[in-house]
């Protein structure tokens, strides 16, 4: 009999623990459990995830949903760490929606959050594999999605949770959720994301330097030849013809761009190596360490070994 495959739900994001405990010591030590201690991401990338569910759970219980909730406005914090800059680089909504659902799918995450656009506002649904998230859960989701709008550029921001709204200001009076938290809004009047700043669509630079130019605006995003045409002012088919010509890919070009993002990751020895993957636009930790290692002929870890001794 094959062994079974350890579930993801044992382990929790040593960053995020620590980024909830530090808020909540800010609010209201009271609201911690005794003893607790804050893991250091530098050192090790995951905590245990029963020992995070505790925390969350008494927060939950001493404070209500509102410590929790504010958890996001403390993101400004960690803003220079790789995985909150990713998500905080969202020129549009959907660009952070398509961020936010790949971070938890690249983790295997147990519980998810569908996450759409719908005119000016975000649309989100939480669910879990095996079990519905908990409201304390449901309730850091929510702060953590509302925080990641205000940093890409979301203004005058509104949640819209177990029925009421709430802004910035008021996120701490909220009290226990009636419904669980499971399903919330958040609205904005306007989106004022950072558009890429491109000298690349001259008309006498060559294709490939265009859209390498364009990746690296953001290479934490998951690019699609249907993103870059519009942005570079071409059709797709115009695009992939030119791309022909220079006798080159789009997946090609965009490998080169995430490989050279992961080499600069990996140099720099603060960046976890289990983020550096979804860092850099990919969809999972195996495809990354096949492109790697194909390209470079060395593992992520082996090429740090050696880059950073």
């Amino acid at each position: 009999m094959a062994a079974r495959r350890p579930r993801a739900d044992l382990f929790a994001s040593a960053g995020l623990v620590a980024l909830v405990i530090h808020a909540l010591r800010d609010i209201d030590p009271s609201l911690l459990p005794p003893d607790v201690s804050s893991p250091d991401p530098m050192k090790q990338a995951t905590t245990s995830a029963a020992a995070k569910r505790d925390l969350l759970a008494t927060a939950y219980d001493r404070g209500g949903a509102g410590p929790l909730l504010r958890v996001g406005q403390y993101l400004g914090a960690v803003r220079a760490t790789p995985v909150v800059h990713v998500l905080a680089t969202a020129s549009e909504p959907g660009v952070f929606a398509e961020k936010w659902m790949r971070l938890e799918r690249y983790h295997h995450a147990t519980n998810r959050t569908e996450v759409k656009v719908d005119g000016a506002a975000l649309v989100c649904a939480r669910s879990g594999r095996d079990a519905s998230p908990t409201p304390a859960e449901n309730a850091l989701i929510a702060g953590l999605i509302f925080g990641f709008c205000g940093l890409a550029g979301g203004e005058r921001l509104v949640l819209d949770i177990d029925g009421r709204d709430h802004d910035a200001a008021s996120l701490g009076s909220v009290a226990r959720l009636r419904d669980g938290g499971g399903a919330f809004r958040i609205r904005w009047e306007r989106w004022r994301g950072t558009s890429p700043d491109l000298k690349a669509t001259d008309d006498d630079r060559d294709i490939r330097q265009s859209l390498s130019s364009l990746f690296q605006t953001d290479p934490g995003r998951g690019w699609r030849v249907t993103d870059a045409a519009p942005i570079l002012a071409k059709s797709v088919r115009g695009m992939q013809r030119e791309l022909a010509q220079a006798g080159t890919s789009f997946s090609s070009i965009l490998r080169g761009a995430r490989l050279d993002e992961a080499a600069r990751l990996l140099r720099d020895a603060t960046a976890p190596l289990a983020e550096i993957g979804y860092c850099c636009g990919y969809a999972d930790q195996p495809h990354f360490q096949r492109d790697f290692r194909r390209v470079l002929n060395m593992t992520p870890r082996e090429y740090r070994q050696v880059s950073v001794g």
